[in-house]
């Protein structure tokens, strides 16, 4: 049984605080977009279904190395949507990889955590989607980035931004073969700022830096 709770009809989202996943706080990291963070869930619902059985067959096969990255990765993503107990869960089998090996307990915690974790998460998804649609002024994350850097630049944010929340590696590779587009858009200091995190593989980090040089980019193109 879940400890997750969401009532469409209130006002705030109608999300409970819990260990499982407080979309009150996941929300908040996103500067408040609630559709941007509604887009993580369903990344993250379709991205890591199957983490326990990657993690597994890594670790089966000698990959250790492998292994580590993706419950490095998948801390990454369950911190983004701000899902704490599959958070500290994949932090933890993180630091037995560093030392080359995991336990399976460690390994089916993950799998435990995940079946809990999704149908709460698609029962989030599944009733946003029901609700009807007002007539609502454009979101920031659809609208702002793109008054800011229009074309390819604005799509760059986007696509980073996707890839951050979804934990994506190619993120990586996106700030090294798009850099100076992105500093465009975002601005040197928070280019670089970003760029940091991204390279440290701090992909929750790097989403916070980018919504915040974004933002700051907004308020300046306002004066």
């Amino acid at each position: 049984m879940t400890n997750f709770s969401f009532h469409p009809g209130l006002p705030d989202g109608g999300a409970a605080t819990s260990s499982l996943l407080d979309p009150l706080g996941g929300t908040a990291r996103v500067m408040g977009e609630r559709a941007l963070y509604l887009r993580m869930l369903r990344r993250f619902r379709d991205d890591y279904r199957d983490a326990a059985a990657h993690i597994l067959a890594a670790v089966d096969g000698g990959e250790a190395h492998l292994a580590h990255r993706m419950a490095h990765t998948l801390k990454g993503a369950s911190g983004m949507i701000c899902a704490p107990a599959l958070y500290r869960l994949a932090g933890a089998l993180e630091i037995e990889l560093c030392g080359g090996a995991a336990s399976r307990p460690a390994i089916n915690a993950i799998k435990a955590a995940l079946d809990e974790l999704l149908p709460a998460i698609a029962l989030m998804v599944d009733a946003d989607a029901a609700l009807p649609r007002p007539t609502l002024a454009p979101s920031y994350t659809q609208v702002s980035v793109g008054r800011l850097a229009e074309g390819l630049a604005g799509r760059l944010v986007d696509r980073l931004a996707a890839l951050l929340a979804s934990g994506d590696g190619a993120a990586v590779d996106l700030v090294e073969e798009s850099g100076a587009m992105l500093a465009t858009a975002l601005g040197e200091a928070g280019f670089k700022a970003v760029a940091l995190a991204v390279n440290e593989f701090d992909f929750e980090g790097a989403m916070e830096t980018l919504m915040q040089a974004a933002q700051a980019r907004r308020t300046t193109a306002q004066r």
